[in-house]
């Protein structure tokens, strides 16, 4: 679900104009590399089985200052536009919605495939932070099919990492 929601924002944004938005796993939304939105999901699950979901967007739209958020943006900011929210929710609770279809059509590994592509500096050495305070390189190769990210290290060995895990430097 979180594939599908990332690529709905990203789309709607990119319906609005903005340009060179990207993922960054596993819930921030990107402009020019800075963050201009975020994405909470929570599921609700009953006898093993998703029952519901609850899904949380933020969008930074007409922010004209963003000064104790040194890594963040809006779109005004990055256009130079002020937006009707109205129109910003329409664009991007349709590209949502389309995406979560995709669901629906048992396009698993498309959908998978789509988000690997938008994924903020896949194939390229980054620095990371575990969750020890460690600083290590690693390159971005994709994510799991239950989600996690999987790093190829300096010594061509492949981890994956839980969300809480780690920490992309940028």
């Amino acid at each position: 679900m979180n594939w599908a929601v990332s690529l709905g924002v990203k789309k709607g944004l990119e319906h609005l104009g903005m340009q060179n938005i990207a993922v960054k796993w596993p819930n921030d939304i990107l402009s020019d590399g800075r963050k201009i939105g975020g994405i909470l999901i929570e599921n609700q699950w009953h006898a093993g089985t998703m029952a519901s979901a609850i899904i949380g967007v933020g969008i930074n739209v007409n922010n004209s200052n963003l000064p104790s958020l040194p890594q963040a943006t809006s779109m005004l900011l990055q256009s130079g536009n002020t937006f009707e929210i109205s129109q910003v929710l329409l664009k991007v609770v349709a590209s949502i919605s389309a995406e979560l279809k995709r669901l629906g059509a048992d396009d698993f590994h498309t959908l998978k495939a789509d988000y690997e592509a938008e994924l903020f500096r896949r194939n390229m050495v980054s620095e990371f932070e575990d969750a020890e305070g460690h600083y290590f390189q690693g390159t971005i190769k994709g994510v799991s099919n239950d989600g996690r990210l999987i790093l190829e290290l300096e010594d061509g060995v492949q981890n994956q990492y839980e969300m809480k895990q780690l920490k992309l430097r940028y």
